[in-house]
């Protein structure tokens, strides 16, 4: 029997509140706290931007008014991350899932200083995800007797916590922006169960997007540095980042109309050794969103293009999110 690894389509002030409760959350007791580095790679590549200068995944090189916070929470579904291929004697599924119907609420806070500058911290916490039950742990005594041997990943647990930092180059008033976003990832996740890794990671890009009228266009380009990795078949590590977005204004134009939006996102990563057909994941997402006052509510879809470790199926997600403090867009 051969078994194959295979990707599957006084008063206090609000921000230090949600400071508070994310960190909070993140030293809450549990098994999903434990480090770990049997599956240490992290699947989730559906990283909400924090901030209200954003499409979805792609941020936009502006930040908000100075001492204006966002609040946000975006719960999203994917299927099938990973499976397992078996050949041989095994169940009569060819694809077995190995991380499958995860169902994840990604937290953030962010914070804008100066019209130039915005601070983020953000926090995935995985609710659920399906491993399929022939899949036997590396760790169990009945290993040793064949069959499909793997990390089974826990049902639920945390994520990496991410410490986000935007620089905005240009005025918030001009219709084109240039900056850079970095995103530090502390290995507060379960690194046995692919929600987190072994080291710290650091993502930077540099970000560009320009305004003409209704539509909003934006492109990221930059790399990932992470720890080389290698779970099973699968590896992970140094990759170089890029996105594509639009979006364009439906409603809005005039002052009493609920501002509504129409988004689409292309997103994707290369593993810098550029070698197998798993190092290139790509994902689009459609999206809309409605502004009604200071909230923010998005929902939107999306699928694999090419697929890589961590692209599902099919991903759906809806977002929730509010402007506090300073006004303005």
């Amino acid at each position: 029997m051969s078994v194959m690894v295979s990707i599957a389509r006084t008063r206090i002030c609000p921000p230090l509140l949600g400071v508070f409760a994310l960190v909070l959350l993140w030293l809450l007791p549990g098994p999903a706290h434990g480090y770990g580095d049997r599956a240490a790679i992290d699947l989730d590549h559906l990283q909400p931007a924090p901030g209200e200068a954003r499409l979805v995944t792609l941020d936009l090189a502006r930040v908000g008014p100075h001492l204006g916070w966002v609040p946000q929470g975006v719960l999203h579904y994917a299927d099938r991350q990973l499976v397992l291929l078996c050949r041989g004697n095994c169940s009569p599924d060819v694809y077995v899932p190995w991380v499958a119907h995860r169902l994840t609420l990604d937290l953030s806070f962010a914070l804008s200083l100066f019209d130039r500058l915005q601070l983020a911290l953000s926090l995935p916490v995985t609710l659920y995800q399906f491993s399929d039950a022939n899949i036997i742990d590396t760790t169990s005594e009945v290993a040793s007797s064949g069959g499909l041997v793997a990390p089974r990943p826990n049902p639920a647990g945390l994520g990496n916590l991410k410490v986000h930092g935007k620089v905005a180059f240009l005025p918030r008033a001009s219709r084109y922006g240039l900056g850079l976003a970095l995103a530090l990832g502390l290995p507060t996740g379960d690194g046995n169960s692919f929600l987190g890794t072994r080291l710290p990671d650091l993502a930077a890009r540099l970000l560009g997007h320009v305004e003409l009228g209704r539509f909003t266009l934006a492109a990221h380009f930059g790399a990932r540095f992470a720890e080389a990795t290698q779970v099973s078949a699968l590896q992970d590590g140094i990759a170089l980042l890029y996105g594509l977005g639009a979006q364009v204004r439906v409603l809005g134009a005039q002052l009493d109309e609920t501002p509504f939006y129409l988004i689409a996102e292309l997103r994707g990563r290369a593993l810098t050794r550029f070698f197998a057909a798993a190092d290139f994941p790509c994902e689009f997402l459609l999206a809309a969103r409605g502004e009604p006052g200071p909230f923010s509510l998005t929902v939107g879809a999306g699928s694999a293009l090419y697929p890589g470790v961590g692209t599902p199926n099919v991903r759906a997600f809806v977002s929730f999110a509010y402007r506090g403090g300073a006004r303005g867009r």
